[in-house]
């Protein structure tokens, strides 16, 4: 109910009613003074008593909504596993959900597919993230996207899988994932026109003759434009077989990568990674891979799950300070002095639009609500 009002005063009950004799009753005054203030006090303490509540109830809200990378709870991770440690009907299950995403309706040009959304979603948003302190928890949030839409738009039932390339690592070209029965097809064939990075079409395998419908535009000198282009071409590989094969080999050996595990910080860890080993497989792919474009390649996911994983073992060494330790630059800074260490946890992850963006925080720990996986 309104309170009674007079001229424009709000007062109480404990006040002298309109009509009442002020001087009337002095006793009778005095005891309706001192309830006045009790219950002011009772009032008082029911307030404080419902704001500490209502603080204690905004902190467990951040703590299970704003940071569930840091507090929230996880029941059961799923585990990703290595490719080669699936079963065979395991192995074309997966394909048969990468080939069904090829087929389903693109929410972005009606000439695509669903699948080539996301290699729009890494043109046009993914790209910033090279290079940058959002690297690797970009494409974590990404890869998890492209899993759960695997499942909600093609009945995956299981996880994404990890290409290990540490185990292929003195002859790559060799891996079991280019079989072309269990596995993603092979090289480029050697007869055919170079489409894209010395890459040429893939005639074998799940996706040979595959077209992919978008290209990266690229910028002035080595800088990256971040655009897209509508280039309808066949899926290209062009694995490396010159003088710089051995090196880039030996960036993904045992021993390397555990060079880059050894990083004390965060900063070190991930420029020394994305350099490195993350750099040496579409080095050594070529074609699509070797481009902003690269999730053209379906082994793509499997690279990026590999590479998520490892930055999962890194911050399994320490986890008290490693899930929540983050920094670099917010900009590609092999062009750029400027870019700072202004990154922090806060930072969004961009989607493009297309995909449910989080904060950093969310998915620093792939053991939380909202990610629920482990390796």
């Amino acid at each position: 109910m309104f309170p009674p009002w007079k001229d424009g005063r709000i007062f109480n009950s404990y006040d002298s009613l309109p009509g009442q004799d002020e001087h009337e009753g002095g006793c009778q005054k005095e005891d309706l003074d001192r309830t006045s203030r009790r219950d002011q006090v009772r009032l008082g303490i029911l307030w404080l008593v419902a704001g500490v509540a209502a603080l204690v109830s905004l902190m467990l809200t951040l703590r299970a909504y704003l940071l569930p990378s840091l507090y929230g709870v996880c029941q059961n991770p799923a585990v990703r596993q290595e490719w080669r440690t699936l079963s065979s009907d395991q192995q074309l299950h997966y394909i048969d959900a990468v080939s069904c995403l090829m087929r389903q309706p693109s929410a972005v040009d009606p000439r695509t597919s669903l699948y080539d959304d996301f290699i729009y979603t890494h043109l046009k948003a993914g790209s910033y993230s090279h290079y940058a302190a959002a690297f690797l928890a970009w494409h974590r949030l990404f890869i998890h996207h492209y899993e759960q839409t695997l499942k909600s738009a093609c009945g995956f039932k299981g996880q994404l899988p990890y290409w290990d390339w540490t185990l292929d690592w003195d002859d790559l070209s060799s891996s079991p994932v280019w079989e072309v029965v269990y596995g993603f097809g092979g090289d480029g064939s050697a007869e055919g026109e170079v489409v894209l990075q010395n890459g040429r079409c893939v005639t074998d395998g799940p996706f040979a003759n595959s077209i992919r419908a978008y290209k990266a535009i690229r910028g002035e000198g080595d800088h990256v434009a971040h655009e897209v282009s509508f280039d309808p071409h066949c899926l290209s590989r062009g694995f490396k077989n010159d003088s710089l094969l051995d090196t880039l080999q030996s960036l993904v050996s045992p021993s390397s990568v555990q060079e880059v595990l050894a990083q004390p910080d965060y900063e070190a860890f991930f420029e020394a990674f994305e350099t490195g080993a993350h750099n040496a497989i579409p080095q050594f792919i070529s074609g699509d891979f070797l481009s902003f474009g690269a999730p053209n390649d379906p082994v793509f996911w499997l690279h990026h799950t590999q590479v998520d994983r490892l930055w999962w073992l890194w911050q399994q060494q320490e986890p008290d300070t490693r899930l929540k330790q983050f920094g670099g630059p917010t900009r590609d800074f092999r062009y750029t002095t400027d870019g700072g260490n202004a990154s922090s946890l806060q930072d969004n992850l961009p989607m493009a639009g297309l995909f449910g963006e989080q904060s950093v925080a969310e998915v620093m720990n792939a053991e939380n609500g909202i990610l629920c996986y482990r390796y």
